[in-house]
């Protein structure tokens, strides 16, 4: 989970800055994109969000909670919906 996009692309706090007041935004977490465990990215580590794969609901909430507080973001782990 990152909270970047690709270039030419907006990222989420922009468009959250420039629409929320027309428009509910969430994220939802489903599973780590580059994990320590499996696919570990420089770019997580230079930021900071470094995660294993979580294995338990309580893992990915804690992961989802995380986003939320570091981006000021919401976000959803997938079995929390």
């Amino acid at each position: 989970m990152t909270a970047f996009s690709p270039p030419g692309r907006r990222r989420r706090s922009d468009l959250l800055r420039d629409y929320k007041e027309r428009a509910d935004f969430l994220t939802v977490y489903v599973r780590e994109a580059h994990p320590t465990d499996e696919w570990q990215m420089k770019s997580n580590v230079k930021d900071d969000v470094c995660y294993a794969q979580p294995k338990t609901l309580e893992q990915r909430v804690a992961i989802a909670n995380d986003f939320t507080k570091r981006f000021k973001f919401p976000c959803l782990s997938e079995s929390t919906i």
